[in-house]
């Protein structure tokens, strides 16, 4: 067995129950209360009653505020608006970027074929800068 090396912590004494020979200890009366004085001024007791500095106008300033948050409030769901819609703005060119880059790739396959079929079939070929003139057509004289 092992023995404990420390002491245990003292214990309050109990409180002795009381001898039937003695008579139970009464309780001290609580001290007199000074009389409030009565000739206080109406001022005097209305100051002592209210601890915060009031506002002035405070039912005015409630609809101020109110109006106040709610116009920012506004604010805000208009700039999201506007912000969602550029969005679909943008992707809407993005869009149509991409599509006009398309139908341009597929004109560009198409006139490559023209031009092939006519220089095989045709014997055509792409004239030069040099080779370019232009027609001059007369007038016809009214009658």
């Amino acid at each position: 067995m092992a023995v404990r090396a420390s002491a245990a912590p003292a214990r309050a004494p109990r409180p002795r129950a009381p001898r039937p020979d003695e008579a139970p200890r009464r309780r001290q009366p609580a001290p007199e209360r000074r009389p409030r004085s009565q000739n206080r001024s109406r001022s005097q007791q209305r100051r002592r009653t209210r601890t915060l500095p009031r506002v002035r106008g405070g039912w005015l300033w409630l609809p101020i505020v109110t109006l106040a948050l709610g116009g920012i409030v506004w604010i805000n769901v208009a700039r999201l608006q506007l912000t969602r819609q550029t969005s679909d703005v943008i992707t809407r060119a993005a869009v149509i970027d991409a599509q006009n880059a398309r139908l341009a790739d597929q004109l560009e396959r198409q006139s490559a074929a023209i031009e092939n079929l006519a220089s095989a079939r045709l014997g055509m070929t792409r004239a030069t800068d040099g080779q370019i003139s232009f027609l001059q057509v007369p007038k016809i004289p009214e009658r």
